[in-house]
């Protein structure tokens, strides 16, 4: 049965952050069929300064209804109309453009913090025991670290473009990263349109692929995530986190859980290797390969290997 409802729901308070002290409050949206509300659950973790948007309602019902699954998509903290850290002061910059002597600053909250809002969220809101978690990009580096710290929540796994932050894998071009510290001519919609699209040309789809259709996936996905929300102010804190982040190579390869890696074969920021030993590291994993893709898979129903996620088993 298709999915026919969709609950958005206004930011609420899952728990407090002893680390940022204070009331952490996330914003999400649920896509179910009404009339099965004992279905499995998906969580999709979004990527770096990406919203929950860069899920689009398509991929979402067609991913609900592949189940039937309860999808829950949502605001990291720091992003979208979740809750902002700026009581935490404004970073100029962040570890990973520094030589890694330097990186020993503090980060304002960790991406295990973030792992505990989205477990708290399931939790002490939605009151849900048990899982199928995805996440993308960083939204995978939480994903991971839920499976790792958080096994009996989670029913599978399912790591895109994502990483173990193995210190030995490849870095991307120092000129991505400066990318992301890079500004729009003003804040106008049009200019944060255009630039943001601009950026995810370069860096999310090889320039070979990127043909009138990929192109407008591209407008359209910055354009629905700018129209939701133009904050962009985490973006340091949260490069940042997954700076000081530990390797989870070790922690990896202690897990017992169904899981699919995916990711894209010509991807520039987090290189091909980093998923290679992502699906290494976890016995039995799946590795999926989109040898014509770049970092930022679509978003779309007609590109995401949609049956990968929460079919891990």
């Amino acid at each position: 049965m298709p999915a026919n409802r969709v609950v958005h729901s206004p930011p609420v308070t899952v728990r407090h952050c002893p680390s940022c002290e204070v009331d952490v409050q996330l914003a999400y949206d649920v896509f179910a069929d009404s009339a099965d509300s004992t279905a499995d659950v998906i969580v999709l973790t979004s990527a770096l300064n990406g919203n929950m948007m860069m899920y689009d309602d398509a991929f979402c019902t067609k991913l609900a209804d592949s189940g039937p699954f309860r999808v829950v998509r949502y605001d990291n903290r720091d992003v979208g109309k979740s809750t902002k850290m700026d009581h935490k002061g404004k970073w100029l910059l962040a570890p990973q453009l520094l030589p890694r002597w330097m990186w020993k600053m503090k980060a304002p909250y960790t991406l295990e913090d973030m792992a505990v809002d989205c477990v708290s969220r399931l939790k002490n809101v939605l009151n849900v025991e048990k899982a199928h978690f995805a996440g993308s990009s960083m939204g995978g580096m939480i994903a991971q670290l839920v499976a790792i710290r958080h096994r009996k929540l989670v029913l599978s796994l399912t790591s895109i473009a994502s990483t173990t932050g193995g210190r030995d894998l490849p870095s991307p071009p120092f000129s991505i990263l400066l990318g992301y510290l890079d500004k729009p001519k003003s804040n106008s919609l049009r200019d944060r349109l255009d630039f943001k699209s601009d950026y995810d040309r370069r860096v999310c789809w090889p320039t070979a692929q990127l043909d009138a259709e990929a192109d407008k996936f591209i407008v359209d996905d910055s354009r629905r995530q700018l129209e939701y929300s133009l904050y962009t102010g985490g973006v340091v804190r949260l490069l940042t986190a997954i700076g000081q982040c530990a390797p989870r190579d070790a922690l990896l390869q202690s897990l017992d859980v169904p899981a699919v890696v995916v990711h894209g074969g010509l991807d520039r920021l987090v290189p091909p290797a980093h998923g290679a030993r992502t699906a290494k590291c976890i016995r039995g994993s799946r590795h999926v390969v989109l040898p014509e893709y770049g970092h930022n898979l679509p978003g779309d129903a007609r590109h995401w290997p949609v049956v990968e996620i929460g079919r891990a088993s």
